[in-house]
């Protein structure tokens, strides 16, 4: 998102953790891709149960990230919270079906901020 960038994190920069953590000296560097569903649409049950757990997290997730980028866009308070009470009841009621692309990377022996 481009106002992700604007604020100095940008979401698309997990792609090159793996790589930035080599390039510091980490070792046994991992990197786990996952596909969690937000929701329980999925027929999978173990996908079911993680994404009754996932759309937990999500709810949360909406609106703290909708409130500072859409205000950062000039919506108003009661606009934001309009958009984000119609994305939180599509999802409930499996309107939408999403899934994220989650990466988790870590390694060993990453040099401390003091070498």
């Amino acid at each position: 998102m481009a106002q992700a960038e604007k604020s100095g994190r940008p979401w698309t920069n997990v792609q090159y953790y793996a790589k930035w953590m080599k390039e510091i000296g980490c070792i046994d560097v991992v990197e786990k891709r996952y596909f969690l569903p937000v929701g329980t649409w999925s027929k999978d049950e173990k996908e079911k149960k993680i994404g009754r757990w996932h759309m937990t997290n999500y709810m949360e997730f909406i609106s703290g990230i909708t409130l500072k980028l859409y205000a950062a866009l000039g919506w108003s308070d009661e606009e934001i919270q309009v958009l984000i009470a119609r994305v939180k009841n599509e999802l409930i009621e499996g309107k939408v079906k999403v899934y994220n692309d989650m990466i988790a990377v870590w390694g060993r022996k990453c040099p401390s901020a003091d070498d």
